[in-house]
């Protein structure tokens, strides 16, 4: 619910009353549900993101450390289900390198697999001729994709925003597309995991709307 929340998927109104709440509860997938098995058989405060602990003494210690940055590019909670042979297994690839051990791959494969789910859209709702579609540049068929999403209610209009500022140049510093195209073809510019991520975490609806899953 947080996660739905947080990416403009849920709308506060949605949960209001009891009845509400249980449609969505109901609307989720079984992996998704709480479970009572998993349940905690005492209360435990949550200090600092995490559950205190009593030390010796009787004094609460915390954990006070800010979470470790996810270790590959793509999290587990995105949900995405790649239709195409050849863009599964890029997909598949993006979720399990590591992105401190293989920035530069990673980065690619990142450029090519936006730029060949952009053009699977264009080409399924006919958005563009073959001609344009080709003469046309990744930003600019990024906002067509966006705007396509937005009427089909696959994308709300503030994610729409987020991918339409990932496709210019004058946004996201460091987590762009123009920074991805720096990536392939300037050889003094050393590809950045901070950045590959921000780029991914600012795109990861537009992807979700692009490749839905069903039931999600």
């Amino acid at each position: 619910m947080v996660r739905d929340l947080a990416n403009n998927k849920l709308k506060v109104s949605q949960i209001y009353n009891a009845d509400k709440r249980h449609a969505y509860v109901s609307g989720l997938r079984a992996s998704e549900r709480p479970s009572a098995a998993k349940a905690l058989h005492t209360d435990e405060p949550l200090v600092g993101g995490r559950a205190a602990s009593t030390a010796a003494g009787g004094q609460s210690s915390t954990g006070s450390r800010p979470p470790r940055a996810r270790a590959t590019l793509i999290p587990s909670t995105c949900s995405c289900d790649v239709k195409l042979a050849r863009l599964r297994n890029i997909y598949g690839e993006l979720r399990r390198l590591q992105l401190e051990k293989y920035p530069n791959a990673i980065s690619v494969l990142l450029r090519v697999f936006l730029e060949l789910s952009v053009d699977e859209i264009i080409e399924k709702a006919a958005l563009m001729g073959d001609q344009q579609r080709r003469g046309s540049k990744l930003r600019d068929k990024m906002t067509k994709v966006a705007d396509h999403l937005v009427t089909k209610g696959l994308l709300t209009d503030l994610q729409a925003k987020a991918a339409k500022r990932g496709a210019n140049d004058q946004h996201l510093i460091g987590g762009n597309v123009t920074t991805l195209h720096e990536y392939v073809h300037n050889k003094e510019l050393a590809a950045s995991p901070t950045d590959l991520r921000t780029a991914w975490d600012n795109v990861q609806p537009f992807f979700e709307a692009i490749w839905p899953r069903k039931g999600a």
